[in-house]
């Protein structure tokens, strides 16, 4: 059986490094349990996986310094999109698709 995603949804973090303090730059809009997390080609984005109650997963792009998120892909019925990258010049984002078709 699968669990249950948690009530409250994961936050995304940067850290400066090695002694910066980390800090919180935005929340996945569901709950963010599986694939990657990778800087956006023009380095103001962070590109993840979000899934929803259905474990529905789709690609999203957190802007750092706003906090907006947004959808870049939208797997069809059944499906789950995952370990998203964005491409060099940031208009290609490659992903994996798993499909119940």
């Amino acid at each position: 059986a699968r669990s249950v995603p948690p009530a409250e949804p994961c936050r995304l973090v940067i850290k400066p490094v090695p002694d910066g303090a980390e800090r919180v730059v935005g929340r996945c809009p569901r709950f963010t349990g599986a694939g990657t997390l990778d800087w956006s080609a023009d380095g103001r984005g962070l590109i993840f996986t979000d899934i929803d109650a259905n474990w529905a997963g789709r690609i999203m792009r957190l802007e750092v310094a706003t906090g907006d998120v947004r959808a870049l892909t939208a797997p069809p019925p059944g499906g789950r999109d995952y370990n998203g990258a964005d491409s060099p010049d940031g208009r290609h984002p490659a992903f994996v698709r798993v499909s119940s078709e």
